[in-house]
């Protein structure tokens, strides 16, 4: 008697307790739905697998085989294990014969279609019947609901029911290598290679894409996100983010290549004259990998289709290209005008000063100043002012090779200048004061992509009109530098006085001058503080303190008693900031070269200045002019942290009389042993301390590290701890060049601890390096 089997697709399955064991497999990883299906409850059990009626299979993996979507779950020991009907006779014995049969039906759960019944006979179910099941249903994600039912001639049994619903959770994965493009950001200047460059990495990006793999049987169209967002020249922000995921998988979205390439806007030339704006022209790529998919579930609606994507399965890709400034502007310059009113000749009007021409970027001003002007010390600062435009020519030139076809550089500079710390811009009426003899004026030409070429710094000198000039002289005395000794805690400081040169000459004796307060030459005319009055006489000229009659060509031939002076004394002293102060006086009589070794506090910056109060003897028999000066220096240490010999671990243990503030002091390794010392007192800088030791200090050394006072090369008269061997090499290497020179003072120990604090004088100038500033 023949066995048929009938084959239903419904998504459920129906238990039946008396189903005939099975070799055990391991279970596939799966989720078992309890039985939820509508239908009416069979009126016989049956049995699915492990008593399951329903099952929601999610694909997460590539099932092998030529099945993609899900493999055979109604084998033995799987979730869906397919059920095992017994006919009332002994088919298994007998013939087969026509008429008792298992009968299979499926509907698609989604569309509600049905596939016709197919009948197999008993013997060939039970020994196919997970394969007659498995190649019945589709190869596709969806809902599946399946009946099976046996037939004995005229009898038959209830419905085995179950439901298979598939979800396809395997998401598009790159084939592409990742390194070198996704995640990457490229800036580059401007240039037909930059640009080809940038178009090669967008097609890398396009292949990244199209070459995508996935389980195309079980999934539904691709879904990728696509985006470029553009943030074009002159803007901070994107102006524009272009959505591509309409294109083919394996088409260049529209805008993607060539977008760097495009020709300046007219808005973005108008904005090339702005100041100070972000030139780059940028494009941020975007490429996510997804697919629409559709999650299914026995006993539920089908859900709305929803795109996703594997979050590791995205490529982002930055490429921007810059305009350099020098690709707009080719070059820049500061001159002065010849209109400027600046001393031509400085080395002529100050001999032996040593000053440079103003080729060397060195302006000498003479200035209206007197010493009647309340604001004198302050260089008239409050009243005399100068435009910029007045003293200098700033230009610019246009690179000749720029593609956007601008005419002028002019429009596309803006001119900085910096007078201490603050830069502000340069306008046709911005005026400068000058509130001290040397200061420096820094610019700087900007264009919106950036500054073009380096700064250009000025050094601008003003001599005010006064019958004793002390300025020129003061400032060569003295030769500072800003860091320390490299490896020490102190930098140096050089004095060099000399009372034969003759810029001391020029000072002490000044000579009539032709030349009025704006270096012009004044001729048939009495000049007086620095102005030229061509109404007065010859006579009435020299009845004026101070006047000098100039002839026609310009010559001095009566000055009324034009003073002469002899230096009487030099008294300084030394000063950290918010400390008591330390005297130092020079002898004027002899000719002094000397350094000082001045000890850095532990501090970002130590402020420390030295004042000396300058005392004339006219020879009229007037009273004594006495001027101050003062050097504000601002020391770093420019060295940075290294690792030292372990022979030095001694320091910490043994050098605390490093701190001691006469003859008892101890320097540590590297620090000052001999000459002109000048240090706080304590830590805390409570006072000033200049000590100035008979004999060389003993140095602290360890028990395998010894150290002696030895010269430091360079330096007249200053000595420092160091190795025997250390200090030999040294000095073999860079013989001393300043010889010392002793001051005619006492050469015995000085040590002056002063235990009051200083004011600054009102006619302190401040600066804070001089000639020969250096690290």
């Amino acid at each position: 008697m023949d066995r048929l089997l009938l084959l239903s697709a419904l998504a459920t399955a129906v238990a039946v307790d008396d189903a005939a064991p099975r070799p055990s497999r391991a279970p596939l990883p799966t989720t078992l739905v309890p039985w939820g299906s509508p239908l009416a409850a069979p009126t016989a059990p049956c049995t699915w697998g492990g008593r399951a009626h329903a099952l929601d299979w999610n694909l997460t993996t590539s099932v092998p085989g030529s099945r993609q979507c899900f493999p055979n779950l109604f084998a033995a020991d799987q979730p869906l294990e397919f059920p095992y009907p017994r006919s009332s006779y002994n088919y298994d014995l007998d013939p087969p014969v026509v008429g008792p049969r298992v009968q299979v039906q499926w509907t698609n759960g989604v569309t509600n279609v049905t596939a016709p019944v197919a009948a197999f006979d008993y013997r060939t179910f039970e020994m196919t019947g997970d394969e007659l099941l498995f190649h019945a249903l589709p190869d596709a994600p969806g809902v599946y609901r399946l009946a099976v039912q046996a037939f004995d001639w005229d009898r038959a049994s209830s419905e085995c029911r179950a439901c298979l619903a598939v979800t396809d959770q395997v998401r598009p994965r790159a084939t592409v290598a990742r390194a070198g493009l996704c995640g990457a950001s490229t800036t580059a200047p401007y240039s037909p290679e930059a640009l080809a460059a940038a178009d090669d990495r967008v097609r890398a990006l396009v292949r990244y894409r199209a070459t995508a793999t996935n389980n195309d049987a079980c999934s539904d169209r691709r879904c990728d996100a696509v985006t470029v967002a553009q943030t074009g020249f002159l803007s901070a922000f994107p102006t524009a983010v272009v959505d591509g995921a309409n294109a083919a998988v394996d088409a260049v979205p529209d805008g993607w290549l060539g977008c760097l390439a495009a020709p300046l806007s007219a808005r973005e030339r108008q904005r090339l004259t702005t100041p100070l704006a972000l030139v780059d022209d940028a494009r941020d790529y975007f490429v996510a990998l997804q697919e629409l998919y559709t999650p299914f579930r026995c006993g539920a609606p089908p859900g709305r289709p929803t795109c996703a994507g594997a979050a590791s399965e995205t490529c982002a890709l930055m490429q921007a290209v810059v305009l350099p400034a020098s690709h707009l502007v080719a070059r820049v310059a500061v001159k002065l005008k010849a209109t400027a009113g600046h001393i031509a000749d400085p080395a002529a009007a100050f001999p032996g000063a040593g000053y440079l021409p103003p080729s060397a970027r060195h302006l000498h001003l003479a200035i209206p100043c007197y010493p009647t002007n309340a604001s004198f010390s302050s260089f008239c600062a409050d009243t005399v002012e100068w435009r910029v435009s007045d003293l200098f020519e700033l230009s610019a030139e246009l690179n000749a090779s720029q593609p956007w076809g601008f005419d002028a550089a002019a429009p596309l500079v803006t001119w900085f200048v910096q007078q201490g710390p603050a830069w502000v811009a340069v306008a046709d009426n911005k005026r400068l004061a000058f509130d001290k003899f040397q200061d420096t004026l820094v610019f700087r030409a900007m264009t919106p992509c950036g500054q073009v070429g380096e700064d250009i710094a000025w050094t601008v000198f003003s001599h005010r009109a006064e019958a004793l000039s002390v300025d020129a002289w003061w400032n060569s005395l003295w030769s500072c530098g800003g860091c320390n000794v490299p490896k020490a805690d102190f930098s140096v400081c050089r004095f060099r006085f000399d009372p034969t040169s003759p810029l001391v000459s020029a000072m002490l004796h000044p000579p009539a001058s032709c030349r009025d307060a704006a270096g012009r030459s004044c001729r048939n005319g009495c000049l007086a503080r620095g102005q030229c009055n061509g109404r007065s006489t010859a006579a009435s000229c020299g009845q004026q303190a101070g006047a000098t009659w100039c002839d026609a060509r310009g010559s001095a031939l009566l000055a009324a008693a034009v003073p002469r002076y002899s230096l009487r004394s030099l008294q300084c002293v030394w000063q950290y900031a918010n400390t008591s102060s330390a005297n130092w006086s020079v002898a004027v009589d002899v000719a002094v070269d000397t350094a000082f070794a001045l000890k850095l506090r532990n501090a970002d910056a130590t402020e420390l200045s030295v004042s000396c109060t300058l005392t004339f003897d006219p020879d009229t028999g007037e009273p004594a002019v006495v001027k101050t000066r003062s050097l504000a220096l601002s020391l770093r240490n420019c060295d940075g942290p290294r690792f030292e010999d372990h022979a030095l671990a001694f320091v910490k243990d043994r050098c605390d009389a490093s701190w001691r503030p006469g003859v008892g002091r101890q320097p540590a390794p590297r620090q000052a042993c001999a000459g002109h010392l000048v240090f706080p007192s304590t830590t805390d800088a409570a006072a000033t301390v200049l000590l100035t030791p008979a004999d060389d200090l003993a140095c602290c050394s360890g028990p395998v590290a010894a150290f002696s006072c030895q010269p430091l090369p360079g330096h007249p008269g200053l000595k420092q701890c160091q190795r025997a061997d250390t200090a030999t090499a040294l000095l073999a290497a860079e013989p001393q060049a300043w010889p010392p020179v002793a001051l005619a003072a006492s050469l015995a120990l000085v040590f002056v601890l002063v235990r009051r604090r200083r004011q600054p004088s009102d006619t302190d100038l401040s600066r804070p390096l001089i000639d020969g500033d250096r690290c």
